[in-house]
Formats: C-alpha cells, structure tokens, sequence
C-alpha cells in the first residue's frame, strides 16, 4: 500500500532520531534508500524531501555515497514537475555540506551551480539566504574561487536574490579579491541606479554600505 510507504517516509526523520547510530546504518538507510526507489510518485517525493534532514543526522564517516547521489539528483529534476523538490535540495544544500564536509565538494558542486540556474524564484531566494554559510563551511581559498563569481553574477540580475545577496554582502567580500571588490562596487551602483520602483534594494543598500564599505572596502579618495 503506497499510502503506508509514503508515511513512513513522511516520518523517516523524526523516526530515526531516538535511534543509535548502529541501528541508522543498519536499518534506516537501506529503508530510506528503498524508499527512494519507490515505484509511486508519491512515496519517492515524499522521501526526497526528507533525504537532506536525515543526512543532517549522520556523521560524516558513514554518510552512504548513494545518499549524496541520491540528493545530487534532485536537482536535475524538471522544474515543472518537482518544484517542491528541487526546494529541499535547495534549502537543505547547507546543511547537507554541513554533515557531509567540505572533502565532498568536489562531488556537490555541480549540484549547487545547478540549483542557481533554477528559473524558480523560492529556489534562488533561499540559496541566496544561505550563500554565507556556503562560504563558512568551505573557507575563503574555495569560496573565493567558486562562491564569489556566483555571488557577484547573481547580484547584478536585481531580482528576488537581490535583498538577501546585499544582506550576506560582508561574508562574501571577508573572502573575496580585489578585483571582485571593484566589481562589487561597481554592481552597486548599478543596482542602485536601476532599481526604479524597488525601493527595497536601495533600503538594503542604505542599510549595509556604511558597514560594508568601512570593513571591507578601500574606496578612492579625492
């Protein structure tokens, strides 16, 4: 009965929980990897969407390599079918890189490049909430290489990411180089100048420049 399957992977999490790390190995993977295989719809979304919490729970020495797959994939979903989907590898990428560490990034990196170029408004908000603790988890050499052109790219599109991207603005720039500095100043202004009725980006913008430009910024003086 899909019914019974889907509730099982409804509460796979909360179920797990209680239990010793042996038990997690020994039984409660295999069970959510059946899950995930699941014939119906249902159960198999059901079970995606509580496969980045349950990694969370694990410790990364016996994080199974067919979970890190299993929620790589989610986000090559189509869009049209699985948004929610795509939501929860989105909003739980973090925390996934949290559990799994930054050894594993070479693995999670075209997963997260792919969840940017998502055209789902939720999905690129909530990344953009994140992107700092993205930056944290994997050090300044890594997020200055790989995060900060992402950052910087999205930043100058002045949609839904914008307001949180201005936000995390100070994570981004502690790890960034010169040169992205002058582009970030440079993205500035023309948010500024662009902004028209989103009077928000240029609240946002009133809000952290003092911040911002003070701590991180060494601009050119007359």
């Amino acid at each position: 009965i899909w019914g019974v399957r889907k509730a099982a992977a409804d509460n796979i999490v909360a179920i797990s929980q209680p239990t010793s790390l042996e038990t997690r190995i020994r039984t409660m993977i295999p069970l959510l990897l059946t899950l995930l295989q699941d014939i119906s719809q249902w159960v198999h979304k059901a079970a995606s969407q509580k496969l980045g919490p349950f990694i969370m729970a694990l410790s990364p020495s016996v994080i199974p390599e067919e979970l890190i797959d299993s929620f790589c994939s989610m986000a090559k979903l189509k869009e049209d079918e699985e948004e929610e989907v795509i939501f929860q590898c989105a909003y739980n990428f973090s925390a996934v890189l949290s559990a799994s560490g930054k050894e594993l990034w070479s693995k999670l990196k075209s997963t997260y490049e792919s969840l940017w170029e998502s055209d789902v408004d939720k999905v690129i908000k909530t990344l953009s909430c994140s992107i700092h603790q993205v930056v944290k988890l994997l050090g300044s050499e890594i997020a200055s290489a790989e995060i900060v052109p992402i950052w910087l790219e999205h930043l100058s599109d002045g949609g839904v990411q914008s307001i949180p991207l201005l936000e995390n603005a100070g994570y981004l720039l502690e790890v960034s180089k010169e040169e992205s500095k002058n582009e970030f100043i440079e993205t500035l202004q023309n948010l500024h100048e662009d902004s028209g009725r989103k009077w928000r980006i240029r609240q946002t913008i009133a809000e952290h420049i003092y911040a911002v430009s003070y701590t991180h910024l060494t601009l050119p003086t007359k």
